[in-house]
This record gives structure tokens, sequence and C-alpha cells, in this order.
């Protein structure tokens, strides 16, 4: 009776119900993500949610890392190491971080060791650390009063910070270098459009440089068809009076 009821559904229907089943799922771990970000969100309602989040969906493995995180702020470290662990035996994608997590959780619960134990299998595994986890080991170091080795950490957590600090001032360089190029372009471009394609400038250095004068022609004799002048040109003039000019003349 029970096999007999199992719903059967098409290829196309069963791979559009693991979609929209995948959407949801989704959907529902950028909400909680969004709240795991904010930092005045209630630590201990959000690992509540985080909890009924994974009973629903305990394959989607990146809530148990979240929540790990969450066991660790709260000082769950038991919880915390448990979490890290699942996602350590199942999952691939996160199992690195979370055996740094899980050695920083190991070292809060002071069991150094173990914690030492961990943090050196990341560090074997992994080719390029970030300092972070160099903090984690460090720490771990000076509770086990290892201080050579504690130390050579933190050289190396100050050499990544300057490595850090020189690559953003050579993306500096190079952004204030392409913001130069840009301005010299720009420049060059007007200097392009102004000298070449535009009529403006070119009509004002014609105006500076040449008189415009209308000459009105003299009128045509006419005469009709036996050569009698009917219309002819007889000159006038124009006296004109500068007065200041006139005084002189008669002084």
């Amino acid at each position: 009776e029970e096999i007999r009821n199992i719903p059967i559904l098409e290829p196309k229907e069963k791979k559009r119900a693991i979609h929209d089943d995948l959407k949801k799922q989704n959907n529902l771990y950028h909400s909680l993500n969004h709240r795991f970000h904010d930092k005045h969100y209630p630590k201990g309602k959000l690992i509540e949610e985080y909890t009924d989040f994974l009973n629903k969906y305990p394959k989607y493995y990146r809530g148990y890392f979240d929540r790990a995180v969450l066991y660790t702020h709260v000082g769950r470290y038991k919880e915390a190491i448990a979490d890290n662990d699942k996602l350590i035996e199942h999952n691939e994608w996160l199992w690195m971080e979370a055996v740094i997590n899980k050695a920083e959780a190991l070292c809060l619960l002071k069991e150094y060791g173990l914690a030492l134990k961990c943090a050196n299998r990341y560090f074997e595994l992994d080719d390029k650390p970030e300092a972070e986890c160099y903090r984690i080991r460090s720490e771990i170091y000076r509770k086990l009063k290892m201080y050579d080795e504690c130390d050579s950490d933190i050289r190396m957590i100050r050499k990544m910070e300057k490595e850090k600090k020189k690559y953003a001032l050579g993306k500096r360089k190079y952004v204030l270098s392409g913001i130069a190029c840009l301005i010299v372009f720009t420049y060059i471009l007007r200097l392009f459009t102004l000298q070449l394609l535009s009529e403006d400038y070119k009509a004002d250095a014609d105006n500076n440089a040449f008189l415009k004068r209308i000459l009105f022609p003299a009128r045509g004799a006419i005469t009709d068809r036996n050569g009698k002048l009917l219309v002819y040109n007889q000159p006038a003039y124009d006296i004109m009076v500068v007065m200041k000019e006139l005084a002189v003349l008669f002084m």
C-alpha cells in the first residue's frame, strides 16, 4: 500500500521538482546567512534557526559551517567541534576550513595538544594559509609555552600584512596611472575636436583676419532699341563733417 501511494514522476517533472527544492533551500540559507553577518542579531536565536534548517536539510553542509562558527562565538565548543567533524567527514569543499576552525575550538576548550595536531594537519595540506590560521596556531603555541614557534608565526602574520599593504599600494598605483592616462586622453581628444572638427574657432579667426565690406556697383546705362539713352548714372556725393577736425582747419 505504501509503495502504491508513492507518486511516480516523469523525468522532466522530477528535474523541475529537484530544481524547485534546491532553489527553496538556497533562499532559506541566504536568508539565514544574511542574519549570520548581522552583528546585532541574537546568536542563540540564530543557532536555533540554523538547527531547524539543518534538521530539514541535513546535507546542506554550508549551514554546519556557519553554525560551528556561531557555537564558537557563544562558547559551546563541543558542539562546534561536532559540526566541524561532520564537515571534515562528509564535505570536500569545506573540510579544510573546518579543520582550522576545529583547532580553534579545541584551543578554547583547553585541549591544546589536540588543537596543535589539528592545526599542523591544516598547514600540511594548505599551500597558502591565511593570516588568521597563523594567528590561531600562534595562540596554541603560546598556550603550550612554545614561544619560538609562536614568534615565528607572529612574524609570518606581520609579513603577510606587509605584503597585503604592498599589494594594495600597487593596485592604487595602477588606478592612479589609469586616471592620469584618461585625463591626458580627454585633453588630446578635446584639442583634436577644437582644431580639426569644430568650425567655431575657425570662424572667429577669419573674422580677426578679414574685413568684409559690401560694394554696390553702379547701375548700367539703359537705352531703347534705337540707341536713345533713357536712364544713365549721375554721381552723388555725401559730405560728412567731423566738427573737431573742422575746428582745427580754421584755426
